[in-house]
């Protein structure tokens, strides 16, 4: 996509020169492996007079249109389509037909990358962000390509979005400048955005305003629902008030954000997986077992089970995101060998607590059983450990947990690391040191997850953990139950009634609702 830039340019600006033919026929070329599936290798489909098996020679992209770059399922990336669009500029400037390659593949990745783009314009990093978490330039560019090229309302909704939000961002700061220095870990970023500006102001002095945007709640609703990227590794649940990741490949994580705030929930990489120490072992990313996931259309239920700790420790999960705002997960953790244990902090939620005057207020405020706890964000205090002497937890009264066990623990960070300024909280945080024997079970907990929940709301719910069978059941307060099957045989459970329910491996069963 890059390089077919540089050579639709010079086919477009040099039409005279005896080379100009082989350029233009290689500008498509580039534009059509930029974004190729396995299946559009052998394809017949005629784009620009000639069969894609003619011309492709590279796969590129999943056959879900997800793509990895950077060790990672990156959106970044994923709007990387609008390097191709550009080129309609070109075309366009030089009077020539738009090649339909400009566009291939690119309004199914775009689809993707809508289901994952916040209301604010940044996204939901399902994988993590290596760059900076708040990207607002990236969906800017590429809906506002869509929108005129492909006459995309829901692009146009997504662009002007994120213009009003990144007028917010600029009010920061007399200069004009859109980021925080602290902020971007990119030299150009500033540079950068200000190209991608100019480029929408060619684009729609070019092409047009594009058709009216859609509504904030109509766009809710088109992307609500829940998707399964298998070949990603991913599966997302989205409602008009939460966004709910769980990711399996290129390491494990998960992400439970309140509405569409990118402002509050970290991309932190070891989201729900958390830390293990284990003396000897190196905490290295989670590596897949197995996994299984049942997709709803309102909700999923997903368990996996995890190598950790140079394969010293399988880590088990089962999440569970609910049609309301409300997600479960049960957790065991598993010796397959004798260790010592020195810390565990699972349940992890990343929590940025930001410098951003208008936006984030530098401040987080703790709302527990023990009273309240105020955590300055930036500021020159050392990095701490708050243990939380409660069951249950809300942040800004509007995103609580509940745990089965008083085990809960803010991790205080209070400097900017890697462009953000992230801070964690753990649901099941247990220091050592502990021996522990081969198959021992050494941790078994529960949480319930409550995005938009106030203080009040979160202290008034429980959850609890029960054995049955060997298997764990985390059961709420009204009366809801989910059992989780992590053995690698099926398994039975006798409800209260007498009806017998058979558990296959990696089965999550939801009873009483």
């Amino acid at each position: 996509a890059w390089n077919s830039e540089v050579i639709a340019l010079a086919a477009c600006m040099f039409p005279g020169h005896p080379s100009a033919d082989k350029w233009h026929e290689r500008a498509i070329v580039y534009m059509l492996n930029s974004f190729s599936r396995q299946s559009d290798l052998t394809s017949d489909q005629v784009v620009d007079g000639r069969p894609l098996k003619e011309r492709l020679t590279a796969v590129t992209i999943h056959p879900d249109f997800s793509l990895e770059n950077h060790n990672r399922v990156h959106p970044d990336y994923l709007t990387t389509g609008s390097l191709m669009l550009r080129n309609a500029l070109l075309y366009r400037a030089a009077g020539r037909p738009i090649p339909e390659s400009t566009f291939f593949n690119v309004p199914e990745t775009y689809a993707l990358v809508k289901g994952i783009t916040a209301t604010n314009g940044s996204c939901f990093y399902v994988n993590g962000q290596d760059w900076w978490p708040h990207r607002h330039d990236v969906p800017l560019l590429i809906s506002g390509l869509m929108s005129v090229l492909r006459n995309d309302p829901e692009a146009a909704f997504i662009e002007r979005a994120t213009l009003a939000f990144t007028g917010r961002m600029h009010a920061r700061f007399k200069d004009g400048s859109m980021w925080d220095r602290r902020e971007y870990n990119y030299a150009n970023a500033e540079e950068e955005m200000i190209a991608r500006y100019a480029e929408l102001y060619l684009f729609h002095r070019t092409f047009g305003d594009g058709p009216p945007p859609t509504p904030k709640a109509t766009f809710l609703a088109e992307q609500s629902g829940v998707r399964v990227y298998d070949r990603g590794g991913f599966v997302t649940h989205r409602t008009p008030t939460k966004f709910v990741s769980l990711a399996w490949k290129n390491g494990a994580m998960g992400l439970v954000f309140p509405r569409d705030d990118t402002w509050f929930t970290a991309p932190y990489e070891r989201g729900l997986v958390g830390t293990i120490t284990c003396r000897g072992k190196n905490d290295s990313r989670p590596v897949l077992i197995a996994r299984k996931v049942v997709p709803q259309p309102d909700s999923f239920a997903a368990a996996v089970r995890l190598s950790r700790c140079d394969g010293a420790v399988e880590q088990q999960l089962a999440v569970v995101s609910f049609p309301e705002d409300r997600v479960v997960i049960l957790e065991q953790l598993v010796a397959l060998e004798p260790i010592v244990l020195d810390r565990v902090a699972t349940g992890a939620f990343g929590i940025l607590n930001e410098d951003a005057p208008g936006i984030s207020p530098n401040r987080r405020v703790l709302h527990h059983a023990g009273g309240r706890t105020s955590v300055d964000g930036a500021c020159a205090a050392k990095r701490t450990h708050i243990p939380i002497p409660s069951t249950w937890i809300n942040i800004d009264d509007r995103f609580g947990v509940v745990a089965s066990a008083s085990r809960l623990a803010y991790l205080d960070h209070n400097a900017y690391q890697k462009s953000r300024l992230r801070e964690i909280l753990h649901a099941n945080a247990i220091s050592g040191p502990q021996q522990v024997s081969k198959g021992d079970i050494f941790s078994q907990s529960t949480w319930l997850v409550l995005p938009n929940a106030t203080a009040e709301t979160t202290q008034g719910q429980t959850i609890a953990l029960r054995i049955t069978g060997e298997l764990p059941v985390a059961c709420l307060s009204d009366g809801t139950e989910i059992t989780a099957n992590f053995a690698a045989e099926t398994k039975e459970v006798v409800e209260v009634d007498g009806q017998v329910h058979s558990l296959r491996p990696l089965d999550v069963l939801i009873t009483g609702r």
